[in-house]
């Protein structure tokens, strides 16, 4: 399988994607395990600072100790996802739906206050 690629560079963000020549369509590389849903959380408002991709899964997950109370921003990226403030999505929790991502939890009552997550779609 040959495969192209197609590079875009938006604002100082690359986004790169693959494309199979048999069937044109693009898949993004994130994408693993059969179309595995993520998010990424970001560590400041707007999506900037350091990044982390957080695969969802049917179960919660509990953020590492490093990203636990960190994220400022979600972006969603077509998937749905609820965040919630304790561990063992326990406490209050805030569903993020696809495409919708949030720039600034600290209008929400979020920043820097998530320890857990789950997909929706399960």
């Amino acid at each position: 399988m040959s495969q192209k690629y197609l590079v875009i560079l938006l604002i100082g963000v690359t986004i790169i994607a693959f494309a199979d020549s048999k069937r044109f369509g693009l898949r993004n590389p994130l994408l693993l395990n059969n179309q595995t849903p993520f998010v990424l959380l970001y560590e400041h408002e707007s999506f900037r600072g350091k990044e982390h991709v957080q695969f969802l899964g049917k179960t919660c997950t509990t953020l590492a100790p490093q990203y636990a109370n960190w994220t400022s921003s979600i972006d969603s990226h077509r998937s749905c996802v609820s965040v919630c403030q304790d561990t063992n999505c326990e406490g209050p929790c805030r569903k993020v739906f696809s495409n919708q991502g949030i720039s600034r939890l600290s209008q929400t009552g979020f920043n820097d206050n998530i320890q857990s997550l789950i997909s929706c779609y399960f």
